[in-house]
């Protein structure tokens, strides 16, 4: 058994128990005998998964010997956390299905897996996240739960890239769509974890939670009774708990973030993990909240949120087990609600969504929760998205669904309202929330009056913002209370009278209205409320009622009920009554006390002057002081509707002018009086009895100081007056009248008393005297009207003539001729004027004639001084004293035998002013006198009552009219004076239309007045036009079937021309009317336009009317097409054109579909009078609604539009484009004409560069207006053959012609148009068009660029400016509309037809493409392509590189050539082997051969992007990749350039590329060292001097990085390369030859082997190259030489050769320090020869030594002084050469020390004079310079021989002395500390020196100083004795003192340490 050996696949089938036993004792010791981690860990490795299927065995002795076995293991691994387990091996089997379902093995496994896993470094890990999940199939959740967590650990170590397939494949669970679901699901609850966990401890939960900030709030999982976190069951929650330490937040955190992290790679969908990232943001640690804001923003856009999918998630999370879905889970399983954290998040996104609140059952849940429950879910600002939430509730859900819990959320509202005092905002929101609700579901609240009186309570006592809240609400409610019973409203009433006066500005408004919208218009509670708020104290309210009385049409046109006449009457009179007996209701004003405020009252009788106008059947107008006279005119209509009431409801007329006395009496105002005179005009007489006991006050009203009321006052006077006559003789109204019965003494008396007694009365005012004249006209008037102008009684016709008479002699009165003037109108208009004599008569007319013509007279008297003189011939004239029958009228010698004639001349001649109402007044009294007593205007004006009109026989009127049409068709319509024309066309229409149906005279001559009609066309007036072609419409409607034929035909051949030959342009042949351009001037003349181009209407209307082959029609237009003020006057209206225009609209009713179009169009010509004569045909014609009427020819309209945008006439450009702008406005439905949109785009295009500017405006208006058409109906969701048919029409155009124009509007709006129809319509409709879209937006792409761009770029001088303003043209490029409609669409480029198609065109662009966006935009989207479609675009790698290498080549834009080398990078993950070799060897080609900084550069860059983006490369093609790219980083740059950055560019960019291929530089230099010096040779062998100086840098790099680990083969080929190098002639920064010669001595010394003819060829090389003479080279490179020189023999670690350093110092230190040595030497012979001599004396006894050493040194000092200022003459006379020469001598004095030889004959030769150079040079450099020049000291004495000749002692020792001294002198003064270390140093080797040649004999024998003293001293002891002095004595002396000053003074720990310890050696040796 001792040799039992342990299986390593633990078979233990074959063994007895004992053996088992032995066997797993054996394997337990193994593993407890491990002596190190790694030994343990291959342990494991090979026995723990054996050991865990062992477990799986029956016999329990084994088991539990296992158990022992893992037991250990357990405690071990627990505490060697480094050591690794077999997780591959444990996982593989995990994975078996044969052993996963063996339970006690799969558990121990997980346990192992779950260990190991930890274990594992970050990239192990992420390699095994994959294998993990791909462990997941089959599992328990158990299992799965433990893996996940694992997986989750892994998550945040993972390497991935957005939108990439192969991770979507790996992590994604495609092929799983359950096992995707439950990660999914873990993922979310895992984000849920709390980050601490308070077990068993729970917060109280509290009844209302204070107002805390979000970051404030407490920790969800800690403020509940539940340790369960929110949206997590229990189960769940026990499951987290088992796998995961949730004690440790920090590392939840990271895991958190890990997962959000992992979740924004678009692995899974947007709309499966969008919860994951809202509930994170809920998050209580800010690094994970941030990382979610950031990726939501991102996906949610892209999120359906009205998917019922996504709706239900939304209710689940927020509600938990309270929704329906988990009531039946159990409880275990039971979710719970989300917190207040994730509530305040989830809100935000249901608020936006339509479908959530449209369902009805759980957004009650979410609304009441949130209101109402507990404190640890809710808060204000959820309370407030919840009342949000009820408002989209009552927007989207359906009534239906609502109406069942629509009164619950009302109660809820309601409560809301009660609860949140504190808040206002809130119960704001939730006032507005129960009026949507009302609104939407009237039947709740329809019945409950409570909810409104509630509201307006609270008006009451809210504040400001929340009344304006309530307001609306109340609006809201508004339509749910129209329907309500009649007691509901008649209560609702009852309530707004209690509020309509409350002293709440608010609740009085809000009462107006509902008392207005609530009740219908004929409710008289509800206006009579409006009248009551008429007299509020506030303008708004008053205004708001006025309006809401004063509507006589609803919204739609429709006229509006309004109760009868009667009914006011009656109402009003019953609340006057009511309100007189409540004295808190009643007004006094003076004696006067009435029921309503004055304005009140007004408005009472406004109102019931409407509805008396209405009940007659008027259209009703609203009466006021202002339009009383207008007003005056439907008199007529109203007295027969009065006279029928009075018949029926006499008792309503009494009432209504007792309301009207009532207030006439109190405010005697121009409206009470009016409206009295009017009822008491239009009524029967007996209503006048009210008025009897009044008339004297109504006489002092006659004289009011209001003109107004004095003339309404008189003539109500009169009337009066005139019916008590009657009243008091019995008179009956129903009986004739019978007036010889009649007594009208009374009423004579009255007049002639105030005659007498006022006119008279010169102390009488103006006023009175003013109103008497009035009263007297209208008192003769009224007696006119009742006698009929029968006057038999002589006493009357006396009276009547006194009291005429003095009238006429106040028309000379300025302040009294109006009111003459009137009264003398009113008398001759009902009766006779009467006379003494004819000639008063003409007098009287003569005065008013003048007063015609005067200017100093007002218009208004001029127009009633005509109509006088026209009413003077409606009656006989009554002569008293004249009986002359037959007398001849004269006027400027022109006779006439009648005065009617008389009159009509000398108003002919009254006018000659442009005064058009006066000429209208002149018409209307030329002819009423020549119609006579036939004229209209001797009628009643109130009544027009003919019955009591008995008018004469009067035959003269056929011949006046003859008479008077004669005068205008000769004299007065072809007059030169051009008023005067206007006047007598005007005329002529007044005498057509007022004598038409009186005479046939005009019957007679309908032709004749055409044509004079015709000719006044012609105008220039726009008046005199418009009244000629009004008066050519009439007679067309006077003429019979026959004539009309005549007189058309009479009229288009004199429009065209008649007999003049014309130019014709247009014509009708059918019609036979024409239209031409050149005509007479009653074709051209119209209208001048301000270009100066003729225009006229006519020709329009002629237009018109031949393309309706109607020419008759023409008439119909000429009716409609009146537009000008004029006949909106009084006397414009009485011309009757209004009915005239129906009848002419009827006839045009069956052309509707040819007069449309056209009408349409004219009605936006920019001609205004065009456009308003066809707008008022337009108007005449449509009689329904015009949206209707355009809709019904909608096609029609479009057709002509489309034929008439290229008319050679501006004008009809315009109108097209203003029409069709107008055409396309909202609310009309266009889905008929989307196919049809096409063409008006191309057109406007070409209309928006049109020569006209108008036209271009109107141009881009219409685009606009065509722009949200296109968008509106190519992206309908509910009709996709619509948006097809939209897309077919507009997108071709829109690419073809709109991205390709010139214009920046045309191309702006094709753009943006483009950009949304791409964003919104679906992808399969775009498609078709996605090749030429890309293609022309690139195109469009740098046009879109401003202009200035391009300029500034061409001035920029400097690359780097010019390279910045190009990437910032390129990031501008990408927010433009361009780019993103392309990045949009990118994702459906991936048909192959489609990339088949697009990339020829992408490449061409890549050739030939202008523009740097344009070119960057193409880089883009092959980047963009290549990412999403790999496997489609390999097909087009090949060319897409050779495109793009060669644009390269060829481009000069830094710039793109960057964006080219980028997707070439790109393409090369897709590329063939071939196509990348290829483009490694035209980069190579390239770099090498073209000398241009910019195709370098991009090389580089190239080789970058395809590292990055293919590492793959660098492994197959790294012996190619990694020279070049190491060669390039040592790319050389001219100075110029540097100071550009570009040289600091490309480096950067080199050494990226370098950086990425290799993992250290040394390391890829060894590797591929061969290859890079082989690269290094083409470069150091190339023409370029450039290459050679990078080669030499990159050898530098290369020397410097491995130093001695180069092998010599690689450093002998080095070597060669350098000598060849500097065997060619001198060059350009070959000084870098020499630099890297250097750096290979120095840097491989150890390496090199000197005895290599190598190293001697090289310094014989190098020596050469410092001897070199030629001009052309510079002292830099003989600086360079000298420098290298020195390091060669520096550092070769050999000899010098003597005759190497015989040719350095001939060749350098003799030229450039030959005279200084020869004066040196001199000086210093001269110095010993005074020191030996005076040290002779001292030893013979002579002379003190001191002083003598004094005098010598004073001595060389006075000498020094001289030789410096003799050396400063000579550098002043020397100083260029000087300045040359320093920096050489300063390099020579440096390498002297280094190419000192060894050997002792040269030492002896040249040391002295090398120490005299030295010394010298010490004291006249810098610190920087002497610390080379000790350290070359240093250099030179560490080669001491102590080999040397005697004879040459002295010179060694004075050497010594000089270097000594000079050192010591240096260092003593200088306060630099590395002067003083380097001085330090070279005195140390001199100490050693002396040191050692102290032990040498021969030096002592030399030296000694135990020599003979005395007078028998031979010279050679006291030149011994000089030597000893000078060593021991002056040396050593001098650096004891130096050595103890800085001992003692020194500041430098080291310096000073350092001299303690030379003082030690000092003392200690010598």
């Amino acid at each position: 058994m001792e040799t039992l050996e342990i299986p390593e696949d633990l078979d233990l089938s074959n063994l007895t128990d004992k053996q088992k036993i032995l066997l797993l004792d054996k394997l337990f010791f193994k593993i407890l005998a491990s002596e190190s981690d790694l030994d343990f860990e291959d342990n494991l490795r090979i026995f723990l998964p054996k050991l865990l299927l062992k477990l799986t065995t029956n016999e329990e002795i084994v088991r539990r010997k296992i158990m022992e076995i893992l037991v250990h293991i357990n405690k071990r691994i627990k505490s060697r956390p480094d050591v690794q387990l077999p997780l591959d091996d444990l996982l593989d089997k995990f994975n078996n299905p044969e052993l996963s379902s063996l339970t006690f093995f799969a558990n121990f496994s997980l346990i192992y897996i779950k260990m190991s896993f930890p274990r594992l470094n970050e990239a192990n890990k992420e390699i095994m996240v994959e294998k993990l999940m791909n462990s997941l199939e089959g599992k328990t959740q158990a299992h799965q739960d433990a893996l996940f967590s694992l997986i989750v650990d892994g998550l945040r170590y993972l390497n991935l890239k957005p939108n990439d397939n192969k991770c979507k494949e790996k992590y994604g669970f495609v092929n799983s769509p359950k096992l995707r679901k439950q990660f999914l699901d873990y993922l979310f609850y895992y984000l849920l974890l709390p980050y601490t966990q308070n077990i068993n401890k729970p917060v109280p939960t509290q009844t209302t939670q204070p107002s805390v900030p979000l970051a404030q709030q407490p920790n969800p999982s800690t403020s509940s009774q539940s340790e369960i976190p929110a949206c997590m069951s229990e189960a769940i929650y026990k499951r987290f708990k088992n796998d995961i330490n949730l004690e440790n937040g920090d590392e939840i955190e990271q895991m958190k973030i890990g997962i959000l992290r992992f979740l924004s790679f678009n692995i899974y969908e947007p709309e499966e993990v969008l919860f994951h990232f809202i509930i994170s943001t809920s998050d209580t640690r800010y690094s994970v909240v941030q990382i979610a804001e950031i990726h939501i923003k991102r996906i949610v856009g892209s999120v359906d949120l009205n998917d019922q999918k996504i709706v239900d998630q939304f209710f689940s999370i927020f509600l938990g087990y309270k929704g329906a879905l988990q009531q039946k889970l159990a409880d275990t399983n039971k979710i719970e609600p989300a917190n207040t954290r994730i509530r305040l998040k989830l809100f935000p996104y249901i608020l936006r969504s339509r479908t959530a609140p449209a369902t009805v059952g759980p957004s009650i849940q979410i609304v009441f929760d949130s209101l109402f429950g507990p404190a640890n879910s809710t808060n204000q600002k959820i309370k407030h998205y919840a009342v949000q939430y009820v408002h989209l509730i009552a927007l989207n859900c359906e009534s239906e669904k609502l109406s069942k819990l629509g009164a619950v959320l009302i109660q809820g509202m309601n409560k809301i309202i009660a609860e949140s005092k504190d808040d206002s905002k809130l119960r704001g929101l939730a006032y507005v929330a129960v009026g949507k609700l009302s609104r939407k579901i009237p039947s709740t609240i329809s019945n409950d009056i409570s909810i409104v009186h509630n509201f307006f309570n609270a008006l009451q006592t809210e504040d400001s913002d929340t009344k304006l809240n309530i307001q609306e609400a109340l609006v809201l409610m508004i339509d749910a209370f129209r329907n309500s019973k009649r007691d509901d409203k008649n209560l609702l009433l009852t309530l707004l009278f209690q509020y309509v006066e409350n002293e709440v500005s608010h609740c009085r408004s809000m009462a107006v209205k509902f008392a207005f919208e609530i009740f219908d218009h004929d409710d008289l509670e509800s206006r009579y409320l409006l009248l009551l708020a008429t007299s509020d104290s506030k303008e708004e309210i008053r205004q708001e009622a006025v309006k809401y009385l004063h509507r006589t049409q609803d919204n739609e046109g429709n006229d509006v009920k309004m109760a009868s006449f009667e009914k006011w009457v009656d109402f009003i009179s019953k609340k006057s009554d009511e309100r007189l007996s409540q004295k808190s209701k009643i007004y006094v004003f003076g004696t006067h006390t009435l029921p309503f405020d004055l304005t009140c009252y007004q408005e009472i009788l406004t109102m019931l002057r409407l509805t008396l106008s209405k009940s007659a059947g008027i259209n009703p107008q609203i009466i006021d002081s202002k339009n009383l006279e207008s007003v005056k005119d439907e008199a007529p209509l109203l007295s027969k509707y009065v006279r029928q009431l009075s018949q029926s409801n006499l008792e309503c007329l009494f009432k209504y002018v007792n309301i009207i006395r009532e207030y006439a009496l109190t405010v005697a105002n121009g409206l009470g009086i009016y409206l009295l005179l009017e009822i008491c005009s239009i009524s029967p007489f007996n209503v006048t009895k009210f008025l009897h006991d009044d008339i004297e006050w109504l006489k002092n009203q006659a004289f009011s100081i209001n003109e107004q009321v004095r003339n309404y006052s008189a003539e109500l006077w009169s009337l009066v007056l005139i019916n008590n006559t009657l009243e008091k003789n019995h008179v009956d109204p129903k009986k004739q009248l019978e007036i010889n019965k009649i007594s009208f003494d009374d009423f004579f008396s009255n007049l002639i008393q105030m005659n007498k007694t006022i006119l008279n009365n010169a102390s009488k005012s103006f006023e009175i005297k003013h109103g008497c004249l009035l009263c007297l006209g209208y008192a003769i008037g009224k007696y006119y009207s009742i006698t009929k102008s029968k006057i038999t009684d002589e006493k009357c016709k006396i009276n009547i003539k006194d009291i005429i008479s003095n009238i006429i002699s106040n028309i000379s009165d300025l302040n009294l001729n109006m009111a003459s003037i009137v009264s003398l109108g009113e008398i001759a208009r009902n009766g006779s004027l009467i006379f003494e004599t004819r000639q008063q008569l003409l007098e009287l007319v003569d005065t008013l004639t003048k007063k015609i013509q005067t200017t100093k007279e007002t218009n208004k008297l001029k127009e009633k001084a005509a109509s006088t003189v026209g009413f003077m011939c409606l009656n006989d004239i009554i002569l008293l004293n004249d009986l002359n029958e037959e007398f001849i009228y004269e006027v400027e010698s022109k006779k006439f035998d009648s005065f009617n004639t008389y009159v009509i001349q000398k108003l002919l001649d009254s006018s000659q002013a442009k005064q058009i109402e006066l000429h209208m007044a002149l018409g209307e009294a030329i002819v009423n006198t020549a119609l006579g007593s036939l004229s209209d205007a001797s009628l009643n004006p109130w009544t027009n009552d003919t019955d009591l009109k008995n008018p004469a026989e009067n035959s003269n009127s056929d011949k006046n009219i003859e008479w008077l049409l004669n005068e205008l068709f000769t004299k007065y319509i072809p007059n030169e004076n051009q008023h005067l024309r206007q006047a007598s066309c005007l005329w002529l229409l007044t005498l057509v239309k007022k004598s038409s149906s009186k005479s046939q005279v005009i019957k007679q001559h309908l032709t004749e007045i055409q044509d004079a009609f015709i000719q006044r066309l012609s105008e220039t007036d726009e008046i005199t036009q418009e009244v000629a072609s009004k008066g050519i419409g009439i007679i067309f409607s006077l003429a019979d079937e026959e004539n009309k034929k005549f007189l058309v035909s009479r009229l288009v051949d004199t429009l065209t021309g008649g007999k003049k030959k014309t130019s014709t342009v247009a014509s009708s042949a059918d019609s036979g009317l024409k239209i031409t351009d050149e005509n007479e001037k009653i074709f051209q003349a119209d209208l001048k336009t301000p270009e100066g181009g003729n225009i006229t209407t006519y020709k329009e209307l002629c237009s018109l009317a031949s393309d309706l082959n109607q020419p008759d029609l023409i008439y119909q237009f000429m009716n409609l097409a009146h537009h000008n003020s004029i006949w909106n006057t009084r006397r414009g209206v009485a011309f009757g054109f209004g009915q005239i225009a129906q009848l002419s609209s009827e006839q045009l009713q069956p052309f509707l579909p040819h007069i449309v179009p056209k009408l349409f169009r004219y009605q936006f010509d920019p001609t205004p009078r065009i456009q308003q004569s066809m707008s008022s045909i337009w108007d005449s014609i449509i009689k329904q609604d015009n949206k209707k009427i355009v809709d019904l020819y909608l096609i029609e309209i479009l057709n002509e539009l489309e034929q008439n945008m290229h008319n050679p006439l501006w004008r009809v450009r315009e109108s097209c484009c203003l029409a069709l702008c107008d055409l396309l406005k909202g609310g009309r439905n266009l889905e008929s004409i989307s196919g049809k949109l096409g063409p008006f785009w191309s057109l406007l295009f070409k209309l928006a560069d049109d020569i006209k500017e108008s036209v271009r405006v109107s141009a881009e208006l219409a685009l606009k207006s065509l722009q949200r058409v296109t968008i509106s109906y190519s992206t309908s969701v509910s009709n996709a053959a619509v948006c097809q048919k939209t897309l077919n029409s507009v997108l071709p155009v829109l690419i073809l012609d709109g991205l390709s124009s010139n214009l920046n509007e045309v191309r702006n709006i094709s753009v943006l148009t483009i950009r949304d129809l791409a964003k919104q319509s679906t992808s399969e409709m775009i498609k078709p068009y996605l090749v030429e879209m890309v293609v022309n937006l690139l195109e469009t792409l740098s046009g879109y660029e401003p202009p200035d761009l391009n300029y500034l770029s061409l001035k920029l001088g400097s690359q780097d400016a010019q390279e910045k303003l190009d990437m910032a043209r390129i990031n501008a490029s990408k927010s433009t509309p361009m780019l993103e409609i392309i990045n949009m669409n990118l994702a459906n480029l991936n048909d192959d037809k489609l990339l088949v198609e697009l990339m020829p065109r992408l490449i061409e662009i890549i050739r030939k493409g202008l523009g740097v966006s344009t070119k960057a935009g193409v880089c883009h989207i092959i980047s963009n392509l290549i990412d999403m479609e790999p496997g489609k675009m390999a097909q087009f790698s090949g060319k897409l590189l050779a495109a793009l290498v060669n644009s390269m080549a060829s481009e000069h834009n830094k710039t793109i050539n960057k964006c080219y080398c980028n997707t070439i990078g790109s393409i090369a993950k897709i590329a063939k082997e071939t196509s990348i070799e290829n483009l490694l060897n035209k980069l190579q080609e390239w770099y090498l051969e073209k000398d241009d900084d910019g195709i370098k550069q991009s090389c580089g860059q190239t080789l970058l992007a395809v590292v990055r983006n293919n590492n793959e490369i660098v492994t197959k093609y790294s012996k190619r990749v990694i020279p070049f790219v190491f060669f390039g980083m040592h790319q050389h740059q001219p100075d110029q350039k540097l100071k550009q950055g570009l040289n600091r560019q490309t480096e950067t960019i080199w050494n990226e590329v370098f950086e990425e291929i290799t993992s250290g530089t040394e390391y890829a230099i060894r590797a591929n060292l061969t290859e890079i010096l082989n690269f290094i040779k083409l470069g150091i062998e190339h023409q370029s001097w450039r290459l050679r100086i990078q080669a030499a840098n990159s050898i530098i790099t290369i020397t410097t990085k491995l130093q001695s680990n180069i092998d010599l083969e690689h450093l002998n080929e080095i070597l060669k390369m350098f000598i060849s190098a500097l065997s060619t002639r001198f060059w350009t920064g070959k000084d870098k030859i020499l630099t890297g010669v250097s750096s290979v001595f120095i840097n491989c010394k150890l390496k090199l082997n000197f005895d290599n003819s190598l190293v001697d060829e090289i310094i014989t090389s190098v020596l050469k190259e410092a001897n070199k003479q030629s001009g052309n080279i510079d002292n830099n490179y003989r600086i360079c030489s000298l420098r290298c020189l020195g390091d060669l023999v520096q550092f070769s670690s050999t000899h010098f050769k003597d005759n190497y350093f015989e040719n350095y110092w001939a060749n350098f230190v003799l030229k450039y320090f030959k005279d200084d040595l020869d004066e040196l030497e001199k000086k210093e012979k001269l110095r010993c020869d005074q020191q030996r001599e005076s040290f002779k004396k001292k030893v013979l006894g002579i002379e003190d030594m001191q002083t003598e050493i004094e005098n010598i040194e004073k001595m060389q000092t006075t000498e020094s002084t001289k030789n410096e200022e003799k050396n400063d003459e000579e550098m002043l006379e020397d100083k260029e050469l000087e300045e040359t020469n320093s920096s050489l001598k300063l390099v020579i004095l440096e390498s002297i020390g280094k190419c000192w030889p060894y050997g002792t004959d040269i030492q002896e030769k040249y040391i002295y004079q090398i120490s005299l150079i030295l010394s010298d040079s010490l004291s006249k450099q810098a610190w920087a310079n002497q610390v080379l020049i000790i350290k070359s000291m240093e250099t030179l004495y560490s080669k001491w021989s102590s080999e040397f000749d005697s004879k040459n002692i002295d010179n060694l020792v004075r050497s010594l002395e000089l270097c000594s001294s000079s050192v010591i002198s240096c260092i003593a003064k200088t306060t630099h500390s590395n002067l003083k270390r380097t001085g330090v140093a070279f005195l140390e080797i001199l100490i050693n020196i002396l040191k050692t040649s102290k032990e040498n004999e021969s030096w002592k024998k030399l030296i000694d100083q135990e020599s003979k003293i005395g007078s028998d001293l031979t010279e050679l002891d006291i030149q011994i004795k000089l030597r000893h002095y000078i060593i021991f004595n002056l040396i050593l002396d001098s650096l004891n003192v130096l050595f103890n000053e800085f001992v003692i003074k020194e500041t430098s720990l080291d310096l000073k340490e350092k001299s303690k310890s030379l003082l030690k050696i000092l003392n200690s040796s010598f």
